[in-house]
């Protein structure tokens, strides 16, 4: 019996795990699915028990299955038979939905299939055919297979000043969100970024009574937009459109805009466009050169995270009026340096377009400029080991982690590393389009038959 470990329990932990059941059909296989978060599956994203906090895609496109896609419409219409497929259900529904196959995986492959709450420290090769995979709690176990189903992690610091290390308690997090509300001082509250994560905080400070006033800093001061109202599931294919675009991110944009225009002119929306491009999305990376695609990063990527990346409509009425009430600013600003004063911290800003230095004293800050993807600079141990031993890599731009087709990781030297796999959003690297569910169940299946293929 070979067995499979497979590090990480989120959402591409999950669904590794339970394609691997779905698609065994009798293999003699043991997964073992390996997580500190004593609730599997519901990971950052759905950890949450707050109803308010929407998913930021429809349900009809949130399916564990892409061979199903109606799969998860069904499950919640078992809830409220009003739910359709353009509905933005609550992240707990969705949470609940990933434990509930997790359940039944549980149940199809019994003892076969176990969940260790533990923090895996390290991954080492034994010979040349299997791993030990090293815990917090001091045990070794051994696998013929490693599946890394590692997410995000924490932000980089974003101020200039080195001094500043996000170690020394510099930056909030939402534990401290109750002191928050006990907190006399008038001083306004700092969230440094301005998408979907910052937002999320906004949102949860607003419902625990907060009352300071929120300010957003970002380079751009651009926010999400919202998604329509009763979403089109994508019906055009684009691919006769890109097929003749030169390989130049302008060349691309020029066909996106020019197609924008010319379904606005009919009465369409920009939104169905940038959905039906979203499939060819890995196939237009691919074709990038090292220049163009890192002329998208420096140049285009912000304005494409915030029509990319949308907000329910409900929660985006709930942003601006929050904006509206004056409760929340967005401030379009570049951070120049930090210092401590007695009741938390004064920051020195330049207004975007402006060369006045601004101060603003802030009672607290949090850092919302998104997840870290450059493996040489995220602390975590296991992805130092992994670094250090040459068993991952990053790729020229930093953004990932560099992987083969079917998934397997690449070493220092560009070699792979046998039967070690990963799964998660660090495939941007090699897809960019691969952070969210629909495209990472895809790829849940394709590793799942990729590791059954090799047994």
């Amino acid at each position: 019996m070979k067995k499979i470990a497979i590090i990480g329990a989120g959402f591409s932990g999950l669904l590794t795990a339970i394609q691997l059941v779905k698609q065994s059909q009798g293999s003699q296989i043991h997964i073992s699915l390996i997580d500190q978060n004593p609730y599997p599956g519901r990971g950052l994203a759905y950890g949450t028990r707050d109803d308010n906090l929407l998913l930021n895609v429809p349900a009809g496109n949130m399916s564990a299955f892409p061979d199903d896609t109606q799969h998860f419409v069904e499950y919640c219409q078992e809830i409220d038979p009003a739910f359709h497929e353009g509905t933005f259900v609550s992240r707990r529904i969705y949470g609940d939905y990933l434990e509930d196959l997790l359940a039944k995986a549980k149940k199809e492959f019994g003892s076969s299939f176990e969940i260790i709450c533990a923090n895996v420290l390290a991954v080492k090769r034994i010979g040349n055919e299997r791993f030990s995979v090293k815990t917090a709690l001091g045990h070794s176990l051994v696998f013929d297979r490693v599946v890394l189903a590692l997410g995000h992690f924490e932000s980089r610091n974003p101020f200039p000043q080195k001094q500043l290390d996000t170690d020394s308690n510099v930056f909030l997090t939402k534990k401290d969100i109750p002191n928050l509300c006990q907190n006399a001082h008038q001083q306004s509250l700092v969230v440094i970024g301005s998408g979907l994560t910052a937002i999320d905080l906004i949102f949860q400070l607003s419902s625990a009574g907060v009352n300071k006033k929120i300010l957003l800093i970002s380079r751009r001061g651009l926010v999400p937009q919202s998604h329509r109202v009763n979403p089109k599931v994508p019906a055009r294919q684009m691919s006769d459109i890109l097929a003749e675009v030169p390989s130049t991110v302008r060349a691309f944009l020029r066909a996106i805009r020019f197609e924008i225009s010319r379904r606005q002119n009919s009465g369409g929306n920009w939104r169905d466009v940038i959905n039906e491009l979203r499939p060819h999305i890995p196939e237009i990376w691919s074709r990038l050169p090292f220049d163009e695609r890192r002329r998208f990063l420096t140049k285009v990527l912000p304005y494409w995270d915030t029509h990319r990346h949308r907000l329910a409509p409900i929660a985006y009425k709930r942003f601006i009026s929050l904006i509206e009430s004056g409760l929340v600013e967005v401030l379009a600003a570049r951070l120049e340096s930090v210092q401590p004063i007695a009741s938390g911290w004064r920051l020195q800003i330049k207004k975007r377009g402006q060369e006045i230095v601004e101060e603003i004293d802030a009672i607290g800050m949090f850092n919302c400029t998104g997840p870290n993807s450059d493996i040489h600079q995220i602390r975590d141990p296991l992805i130092q080991q992994l670094v250090n031993d040459g068993m991952i890599c990053a790729d020229q731009l930093r953004i990932g982690i560099s992987t083969t087709s079917n998934y397997q990781t690449l070493g220092k030297e560009g070699q792979e590393v046998k039967d070690l796999f990963y799964i998660g959003p660090m495939l941007k690297a090699s897809y960019w389009e691969a952070i969210a569910v629909p495209e990472l169940r895809v790829h849940a299946a394709k590793l799942a038959m990729e590791i059954l293929d090799r047994l």
